[in-house]
């Protein structure tokens, strides 16, 4: 059942774009119909937009067990469970990395990598160690070393970026430092390393967000509250998806098959759809402009709209999901960012064939 507050109009002829992609009307009559209880509200005049701060930890990885055709997240930490004695040699290494006695913590997880060469986690590390005393050609080779084991290792990416930007070598310290903010989308103390670099290859980040003005709250066991703009018919159809995939019982089994491999940028394209279509009947009929909506569409007439809901949505709202993404999905994302997020720089940093001390070597490593 669907109770109004407001009053909305809801007979409008909407654009043809996928026969996946209800109407807006048909979406009203399933929550109409269903035995949950909607109620559409007007935003409060003091909503503000969600703050995404979730972050990667470092040291996971994608494991796939091929007896059961799982793929799950592990941790390489459990690789130490039930051997004591490389505990404890991890310990020390990291005690002594933190107290600055890098030597001592080099040959501790040299040592565990022996016991463990694929284990990223130990080579970044090991790499880090060279980073901070300047061998920076060892430090790339172990960078790389880890990222072979683990290509979603973003600490890899991050501090690789690092090495090359010191090194002069932009291009590609732009390729990694992309890579390390896809994999970690929401941790901000990558940005200054980020920034710099892209001032290096001239360009300048515009780290705009997309914003909808909807706001979904389930009230009790039956009850959910549908809240956006009253004047903006196109959020509406947008929450009203949403809310429909969210809480309507066995809706969201229904409209996913097993052969869908990333059922959440499958949900989202379907209420992105919507959002389009009934933003551009919207605008053409008042002539009103939604700043977010008009970045959507740009990012779809440039033939990224799956990105663009990856990267301003998915991946801000549960960064995770970046172990899911294939090598090609996150080229096509640096592709993205580089259209839609830059701006070419009016001063950009001076480069010069002189190498530079990389700055982020030091970074700690937690979160």
């Amino acid at each position: 059942m669907l109770r109004r507050i407001v009053y909305l109009c809801f007979g409008m002829v909407l654009m043809a774009c996928a026969q996946t992609v209800p109407t807006l009307q048909e979406t009203y009559q399933i929550l109409e119909k269903s035995e949950m209880m909607y109620t559409i509200d007007m935003l409060d005049s003091t909503y503000e937009a969600p703050l995404y701060e979730e972050v990667v930890s470092h040291g996971i990885y994608l494991a796939i067990d091929s007896s059961k055709d799982e793929i799950y997240i592990e941790h390489y930490g459990n690789d130490f469970e039930g051997k004591p004695d490389l505990q404890e040699v991890f310990r020390q290494a990291e005690q002594a990395f933190q107290t600055g006695n890098l030597d001592s913590a080099q040959a501790r997880y040299l040592r565990l990598h022996d016991s463990f060469p694929e284990n990223s986690q130990i080579s970044t590390y090991i790499a880090q160690t060279y980073g901070i005393q300047g061998e920076f050609d060892l430090a790339r080779t172990w960078y790389t070393k880890a990222l072979q084991s683990n290509p979603r290792d973003y600490l890899a990416h991050w501090l690789l970026a690092d090495i090359f930007q010191a090194q002069k070598e932009i291009d590609t310290a732009v390729y990694h430092i992309t890579m390390a903010k896809i994999l970690n989308r929401n941790n901000p103390r990558l940005m200054p390393l980020f920034e710099k670099i892209y001032a290096q290859a001239g360009m300048s980040y515009s780290d705009w967000s997309f914003t909808p003005r909807i706001q979904l709250q389930q009230t009790d066991d039956r009850n959910f509250r549908i809240a956006t703009d009253a004047d903006q018919i196109a959020w509406l159809g947008y929450a009203l998806c949403k809310a429909l995939w969210a809480f309507e019982p066995g809706y969201r089994d229904s409209m996913i098959t097993e052969a869908e491999t990333f059922p959440e940028l499958y949900q989202e394209r379907i209420c992105m759809l919507q959002l389009l279509n009934l933003y551009e009947k919207s605008k053409k009929d008042t002539g009103l402009l939604l700043p977010s909506v008009e970045l959507a569409l740009e990012a779809a007439e440039k033939g990224f709209f799956d990105e663009f809901i990856i990267y301003e949505i998915l991946l801000k709202q549960k960064p995770i999901l970046a172990m899911v993404l294939t090598l090609d999905i996150c080229k096509n994302i640096i592709r993205y960012v580089r259209a839609m997020h830059t701006i070419p720089s009016l001063e950009p940093a001076p480069s010069d064939s002189t190498q530079s001390k990389p700055d982020s070597q030091y970074q700690s490593r937690r979160g």
